[in-house]
């Protein structure tokens, strides 16, 4: 958009097709300046401030707008050397005095602050924010839960305040009851309120939804949104215990190729694992993603421990971060009575490897597999028949930081991953009479190749893009013998319809995007502009119950907003994202 001679912002593009516009102009923001201009002397410009005249926008909608100055593409006399790119990308940045001048800079990428002040003139509801998130819970005891509330009347400060507070819950399809709340801090103007579901409120494998509902002394209420946790129960004999710190991934691609039924614990939302919930098992599968939320050593120390030749226990662990969140990130050698040599195999850590060795961690880290491994042999022998580098990529998987770390194999361990450069090793398996264990010190969602011979041009091995033989989970569940609980019915891959916000976003011009089908169907995948025009199909095709991941490209599209939707059977969503150049 731009500002007219009338000091009026015209749109030329909204976020979202409901909106509407009608100009205020002067007489919302005054005779507010449309621009100012760096000094060429290099003397810092300021606006002022006061040209925001007070103003009633009649209880209408209103947008704020700050656009810098410039021609797009424009470089002026500043110093800024990328080409290309549009006002809405440039930001002013001001730097001094530092021994120099006092300068504004014309920056790409840099942010800033923007507050609104808004003057409210009759009573409004409650303002709620509800805590949480609410995890899985193992028992019946009481659950307190909270929701700060903030309430303001503006006519009549003695009906300012909440008289009343509710926490409303219902368990799976029954009916909502209703549970008073109490002050639990502050004041009832501005406070946190407490509701206390009772012991034995829910029990094994039902759902419990729940909201806040709160009035205050004028009689306006307000609620929040639904929100839902559950009475764990066991389903199956695997355990996915998913302990990223980030959620970096949708946590189905860690077992993408795999048709075993298994349950979900959540480190975030559930919170950390206890013997309680392990116990249950003989099998598990963790991944601690970028970094591990919990630690839970002493909890797999002893599940660990409590393994017999009748009953081994078995795990697949993959993190780049757990040992070095353990130790404080510094190199260590174990001894063999420690319980990573004894049960993982691991003698030693070399912390952050890639990092250590050439001071970067922002880069795809070359790696291998070892042929003939009863775990990543099939991995190595698809890399060897292709002549493709398998790579660490933690900066394009996840988006963040590759901190993978090389692993000295402890007493009777066997390596499985190294290093392509130094030949460190970096994972290992180990078997005892009573255990089974794998431990790579990366993750093996952030494993890629890209052919050097064009097309295909990339492989996700443990997602098994664009072709299979890559999975490190398959292997190991064979090895752990888990026979009992091989589904007829994949559908465990994805438990629900899910369309997920692409990444990066805003992106220029590639960015991926991640979508859930709990039952085979007919699934479109379409991108809009904000005129509702479609510019792109992504998917038109037939899809068996799995989690998918598209790339979109944009490379002949203008920057601006647009929307991709997801139809599949009766489900349909769609979400935003835009487009930076």
């Amino acid at each position: 958009g731009e500002w007219t001679d009338q000091n009026e912002w015209v749109p030329t593009e909204w976020y979202g097709a409901n909106y509407s516009y009608s100009p205020v102009g002067t007489a919302f923001w005054g005779p507010f300046p449309s621009s100012f201009v760096a000094d060429p002397a290099d003397q810092a410009e300021e606006v002022d401030m006061n040209w925001l005249y007070p103003a009633d926008n009649l209880g209408e909608n209103f947008v704020v707008v700050f656009v810098p100055y410039g021609n797009d593409g424009d470089q002026g006399a500043f110093e800024d050397s990328q080409t290309g790119i549009t006002r809405m990308q440039r930001l002013w940045k001001f730097y001094g005095p530092d021994g120099g001048d006092l300068k504004w800079y014309l920056r790409h990428g840099v942010g800033f602050d923007v507050s609104c002040v808004v003057e409210f003139y009759e009573n409004t509801p409650p303002v709620l924010a509800p805590g949480g998130p609410y995890g899985s819970v193992l028992s019946s005891d009481p659950v307190t839960v909270e929701c700060a509330a903030v309430d303001i009347d503006a006519n009549n400060e003695a009906e300012a305040g909440v008289v009343s507070a509710k926490l409303m819950y219902k368990i799976d399809d029954g009916a909502f009851t209703a549970i008073d709340m109490t002050l639990a801090d502050g004041t009832i103007t501005d406070g946190t309120w407490e509701g206390v579901f009772p012991a034995g409120f829910v029990n094994e494998g039902e759902t419990v939804t729940f909201y806040f509902e709160m009035t205050d002394g004028g009689g306006l209420t307000a609620t929040t949104d639904e929100a839902s946790f559950g009475y764990f129960a066991k389903e199956a004999d695997i355990l996915f215990y998913y302990n990223d710190s980030e959620q970096s991934v949708e946590p189905g691609y860690y077992m993408a190729q795999s048709e075993y039924d298994y349950d979900v614990w959540n480190g975030v939302v559930d919170g950390p694992t206890t013997s309680q919930l392990v116990d249950m098992y003989d099998y598990i599968v963790r991944a601690d993603g970028y970094g591990p939320q919990n630690g839970d050593a002493d909890v797999f120390s002893a599940w660990m421990a409590s393994g017999t030749e009748a009953s081994p226990k078995n795990v697949f662990w993959s993190s780049q971060e757990f040992l070095g969140a353990m130790n404080g990130w510094v190199d260590e050698e174990y001894a063999a009575d420690h319980w990573y040599n004894m049960y993982l195999g691991i003698g030693g850590v070399v912390n952050d490897l890639q990092a250590a060795a050439t001071g970067a961690y922002d880069q795809k880290w070359p790696v291998n597999a070892v042929l003939d491994d009863i775990i990543t042999g099939n991995l190595a022998k698809v890399c060897a028949d292709s002549g493709w580098q398998l790579h660490h990529d933690m900066p394009y998987e996840f988006g963040n930081y590759d901190w993978c770390d090389g692993i000295t194999p402890g007493v009777d361990a066997v390596v499985c991953f190294t290093d392509s450069a130094s030949g460190q090793s970096m994972g290992v398996h180990k078997e005892t009479a009573t255990t089974k264990a794998v431990y790579i010190g990366l993750d093996q969602v952030a494993l890629n190749a890209n052919s050097p011979y064009g097309t295909p041009g990339y492989w996700w091995p443990e997602y098994g893009y664009p072709f299979g033989g890559g999975s490190l989970i398959v292997p190991t569940l064979e090895w752990f013998a888990v026979g009992s609980s091989v589904s007829e019915n994949p559908a465990n891959m994805a438990t629900k319809y899910d369309l997920s916000q692409n990444y990066p976003n805003p992106f220029n011009p590639e960015t991926r995007i991640s979508y859930s089908i709990s039952k085979a169907d007919h699934v479109k995948l379409t991108v809009y502009n904000v005129l509702g025009q479609k510019v792109a199909d992504l998917v038109d095709e037939h899809k068996v119950a799995n989690t998918y991941r598209v790339n979109f490209d944009a490379s002949n599209l203008t920057s601006g907003v647009y929307f991709y939707r997801l139809d599949v059977g009766d489900y349909s969503k769609t979400m935003k994202m835009m487009l930076m150049r």
